[in-house]
């Protein structure tokens, strides 16, 4: 997706009926400080310093950002720095780099995390010669952004070279070869449940996509899944009985096991691939069985939530903006079950900040790969209401199964 496709999706007002903010003047395209020239012919120059000490951003990794775009007349055609609609609040903007406009794929890796650069973007770098006229961008322009890095919210996989040493590789029948970074431990993760973070890049090590944000015109959409349905390419059902907790191995694969004849960005159609695969949180799958323990056994917090951690994660641990991918099943207090992911056979996906408020606060308490028990009072369920099979002011009790966090 490209940068102003993203940004002008984000700008749609809620209420069409809003009134238009009243006019403001543009702000000037900042000074320059110290210019560096790529060879790619973006132009860069640091506004403000950030942390030095802080790994750079890099292809596929997630960054939360402000920013402001001029035409190089001094026109504003786009910015997060001012509300999008009248009475609107200012809101930031994340996206992956890979994304977007190639200016921004490669001038966000030379900003610290935490400063500001400005972006001089030639058009074969933004738009090219078709431009965005809707947008007021015509084609050949040359752009200027002023971009505050506000953070790296998730990182991908950094990238690990394909050994020239072809005896450290290892090749099936199917032509599926693979290299192992780290063994990790157990049983193969085929037995049970697993995430995995990802990357996919071509034989040159040019970036395709990865787990941190979908892959265009694939299933491939956050971290793949293991034991939970359908695999979204081929190879990773025989990847599978390679790979345990804590593995990192890097594939190259096939086209007829990935793609095919399917045509991505940096990689032609009928080409090969190279995958890293890291196992992050794996358990084993099995349908949890009611319980209500006695309260003396559950830990209470302030909002009246109760919970007990039944299995120990070992991955990321989320936040009130995380999705989250769960396996869960639910009962009344005498038992009676209401919902199970496991009759639907696959777990779930949903922003914790659109669940129960239990929920939003409960799967807070467990890492990735972990299990936790909730018992949740009414105040914090569906309250005085009614709901499917649930009756008014019930107290709810769930078993959750964590398997991936974003």
């Amino acid at each position: 997706m490209k940068l102003l496709s993203l940004l002008l999706a984000l700008a749609a007002p809620t209420c069409s009926a809003a009134p238009a903010p009243p006019a403001v003047e543009d702000p000037p395209i900042p000074a320059d400080t110290e210019l560096v020239e790529l060879p790619s012919g973006l132009v860069y120059s640091i506004l403000a310093p950030g942390d030095e000490a802080a790994p750079k951003a890099g292809m596929g990794d997630l960054i939360r950002v402000h920013y402001t775009g001029w035409t190089t007349d001094g026109k504003v055609f786009d910015t997060s720095r001012k509300p999008r609609f009248a009475g609107g609040e200012i809101e930031t903007v994340s996206f992956a780099l890979g994304q977007v406009i190639e200016g921004w794929n490669e001038g966000m890796q030379h900003c610290p995390v935490g400063g500001r650069i400005k972006l001089t973007i030639p058009a074969k770098l933004a738009y090219g010669e078709r431009g965005v006229p809707q947008a007021g961008i015509a084609g050949g322009a040359t752009l200027v952004f002023d971009v505050e890095l506000l953070a790296v919210e998730a990182r991908a996989l950094p990238a690990v070279a394909w050994p020239t040493d072809e005896s450290a590789v290892q090749t099936s029948e199917t032509g599926l070869a693979w290299h192992v970074i780290e063994a990790g431990v157990g049983e193969p993760i085929a037995s049970g449940i697993a995430a995995a973070e990802y990357t996919v890049r071509n034989l040159g090590g040019g970036w395709v996509g990865g787990s941190t944000y979908p892959l265009r015109g694939t299933t491939l959409n956050g971290p793949i899944v293991f034991g939970a349905g359908n695999l979204p390419a081929r190879f990773l059902s025989e990847a599978q009985k390679h790979l345990r907790s804590g593995a990192h191995v890097i594939f190259r694969v096939p086209p007829d096991l990935a793609f095919g004849q399917r045509e991505l960005p940096n990689l032609p159609k009928g080409a090969p691939s190279l995958w890293q695969v890291k196992v992050v949180s794996v358990f084993s799958a099995t349908r949890p069985e009611f319980e209500l323990p006695a309260d003396e056994t559950l830990t209470k917090t302030a909002s009246g939530l109760k919970y007990k951690v039944l299995r120990e994660g070992s991955g990321k641990q989320p936040n009130a903006g995380s999705t989250v991918l769960a396996h869960y099943s639910g009962w009344l207090t005498n038992g009676t079950e209401f919902d199970s992911s496991w009759k639907r056979g696959a777990p779930i996906s949903f922003p914790l900040s659109g669940v129960v408020k239990g929920w939003t606060e409960g799967l807070q308490l467990v890492k990735e790969g972990g299990r936790i028990l909730l018992v949740i009072p009414p105040d914090l369920g569906y309250g005085a209401r009614a709901t499917g099979s649930i009756p008014a002011n019930s107290t709810l009790v769930f078993v959750v199964d964590l398997v991936t966090s974003t």
